[in-house]
This record gives C-alpha cells, sequence and structure tokens, in this order.
C-alpha cells in the first residue's frame, strides 16, 4: 500500500498533530454518524472518521480481496493498518456498539499504539463457541427478507422501535437518522453483519485486561442489556470505569452530543468545549 494510501473510506485525513481521536461507527451507520460529536471536540483534537467494512464509502465490493476482514479482529487489523500508512503511530480511540468490538481489538492487538479506549454500548463477546455459532445463525436471519429499498426502510422503521432505542420515539432527528441508514446497500450490510457481528468477535476481557489501555465505557441506563453488559464488564475489568446516562438507551452520543464531547474532553484532559463554556456563562 502506497504511503498515505488506506483501504477504507476516511471522512477527514490528519494534520499531523500529536492528540488524534479516531471514532469508529455503529451498524448501518457512517463515520457521518459521528461528525457531530467530531465537531464539539475539534480543534481541540485531530478526529479521524472511517467508514467501517460494508458501510458507506467502504463497502465490500471495493477492497482488495486480500484486504477484505473475515472476523472482527482482522477489522481491526484493517483499521491499523490504514493508520499506519495516514502516519498516525499513537491515538485515542472511540468506538460505538459495532464500532467498539472493534476498537476492542484494535486496542488488544496494539495496546501501545492506544492511549485510551473509550466504548458506547458495546458488546464484549460471547464467552462459548456455541453461543457464538447461535448468533451468527440469528444474524444471518436478520436481513434475509430484506429485498427491495422499500423492504429496507419497513426493517429500519421497525429496528428503531426496540426495547434498544426506546427513548428515540419523537426525538427531532430520528427521521434524518433513518434517512443516513438508507444510504447503506443491504447486501453489504448482510455481509458486515457475518463479519462483524457478535459471532465473530473472541470474548474480549481477557485480552483486554493485560494491556494497561485505560478503558471508560458510556451507556444508557434505559438500555437494559447494555446497562447489564457494563456491569458484568466492570467484574472482569476492575480498572474500568464506566459513565451511566440515566435518560438515554442505546445511543448516547447521538441523544446528548454535548455531553458526551464534554465527556470526552474530561477523560482526556482536553479545554472545556463550547457548550461547556456556553453552560458555564449561562448559569453565573
Amino acid at each position: 500500500m502506497a504511503p498515505g494510501a488506506t483501504t477504507l473510506n476516511w471522512r477527514s485525513r490528519p494534520r499531523g498533530g500529536e492528540r488524534v481521536l479516531v471514532l469508529l461507527h455503529g451498524f448501518m451507520e457512517t463515520g457521518a454518524a459521528l461528525a457531530p460529536l467530531a465537531r464539539r471536540l475539534e480543534p481541540s483534537l485531530e478526529v479521524l472518521l472511517p467508514d467501517l467494512p460494508g458501510h458507506g464509502g467502504s463497502p465490500f465490493s471495493a477492497l482488495p480481496a486480500d484486504r477484505r476482514p473475515q472476523d472482527v479482529p482482522g477489522a481491526a487489523r484493517l483499521v491499523l493498518d490504514d493508520l499506519t500508512a495516514l502516519g498516525v503511530a499513537r491515538f485515542f480511540l472511540y468506538g460505538y456498539s459495532m464500532g467498539g468490538r472493534v476498537a476492542q481489538l484494535m486496542a488488544a492487538d496494539a495496546p501501545a499504539r492506544v492511549r485510551a479506549l473509550i466504548l458506547e454500548s458495546a458488546g464484549f463477546g460471547l464467552t462459548e463457541e456455541g453461543a457464538r455459532a447461535r448468533r451468527r445463525a440469528a444474524d444471518a436471519a436478520l436481513l434475509a427478507k430484506v429485498k427491495s429499498r422499500r423492504d429496507f426502510a419497513r426493517f429500519l422503521r421497525r429496528w428503531h422501535a426496540l426495547p434498544l432505542f426506546c427513548t428515540l420515539a419523537g426525538h427531532p432527528g430520528l427521521a434524518a437518522l433513518i434517512r443516513a441508514k438508507k444510504r447503506n446497500h443491504p447486501a453489504e450490510l448482510r455481509r458486515a453483519l457475518a463479519v462483524l457481528g457478535p459471532g465473530r468477535q473472541p470474548f474480549t476481557p481477557p485480552l483486554l485486561a493485560p494491556t494497561g489501555v485505560p478503558i471508560h465505557y458510556l451507556f444508557g441506563c434505559r438500555d437494559h442489556k447494555y446497562r447489564r453488559t457494563a456491569a458484568d464488564a466492570g467484574r472482569r475489568l476492575p480498572g474500568m470505569v464506566c459513565h451511566p446516562f440515566a435518560a438515554a438507551s442505546h445511543n448516547v452520543h447521538f441523544q446528548f452530543p454535548d455531553a458526551v464531547a464534554a465527556l470526552i474532553g474530561r477523560i482526556l484532559g482536553l479545554p472545556p468545549t463550547r457548550a461547556e463554556i456556553e453552560r458555564l456563562e449561562d448559569d453565573q
């Protein structure tokens, strides 16, 4: 791969600064989904936004055959290789949901490069191969009946009505969120599920525990599944710091971007964000 050339589509490029934050999006999203968070953190950081395999500008059909990942560790290596090509040696890392699974394997594979790992609503993998096989079968069935764009639109409406997203009803940005996801291709998403789903992820706490990478975990208290995930992972990773958001469900950053940006800033030791400054001024 030529210097500066990447396999994945990156929506921003490094400018040579010392503080770089990589944001990894969730399933059916693209790097653009985290752009509002990136805007709140710049210019204190250089924020890099890749499209993960099967999403946005990184369809599997456009990836070289020898660069197409077969599982979550393979996707993690792909992102790490791209960062090397971009000249980014060390970085902070944030991963939401599916992106959080990839981020965990990046930290496990290259702990010396990851200055801090921030996860949002991300699973840590399944402990037994039988459970992983059942999850692979369930993921294979998830989009199997989506044959048209109309099918996909109906699927997205049902998807966002799941208990996982229980606090999104009536959110003013929900329609735009769904429209953005509709730009992905269902066939690419099926392949992404087969490669990046929990059934293709090893159980990561034993891999993360010895790395020494600082780990922070954000979750919505209304997302009962990932509230339990946070509690279980906290027992297995005693150094992990949990950050609950009382009024949120699964996608905390979408519902509370100012608060999440402010929290990232505090974790990374950045100056206050614009929103924090304005809030302080309003309080005076």
